[in-house]
């Protein structure tokens, strides 16, 4: 090893100990979205939603016969009004298993709900 690359080997080790490393930790819970992430599995007519809920946030689930933009969207029914306890919500919804379903869900904070 020479002189030059001991140098070298030095100088980058005291590069990285002056400069250090910094980690941020971004907690989603405080960052103002809303954002809730549903899940859906579906065995022959019987559909089960799930999602990590919130505290004070009310949710609404809705369903379609398709993605499109224009498509109608209906509040499934008894999950108009869900208000989040911090847990993971269940919801189990049926359709005939021939028929195809799209679910999307809604949150708003409770401060802002209006019925």
């Amino acid at each position: 090893m020479t002189v030059k690359s001991i140098l070298m080997a030095g100088a980058c080790l005291g590069l990285l100990l002056t400069t250090g490393c910094v980690t941020e930790q971004i907690n989603p819970e405080d960052d103002g979205r809303l954002e809730t992430r549903l899940i859906v599995t579906r065995s022959g007519n019987e559909v089960n939603l799930s999602w990590r809920s919130r505290m004070h946030v009310v949710y609404t689930l809705y369903y379609g016969a398709s993605r499109s933009s224009g498509a109608q969207w209906q509040v499934v029914p008894g999950a108009e009004r869900v208000v989040g306890t911090g847990d993971t919500v269940y919801f189990k919804d049926r359709v005939p298993a021939n028929q195809p379903r799209f679910y999307r869900i809604m949150a708003m904070p409770m401060a802002d709900y209006k019925p």
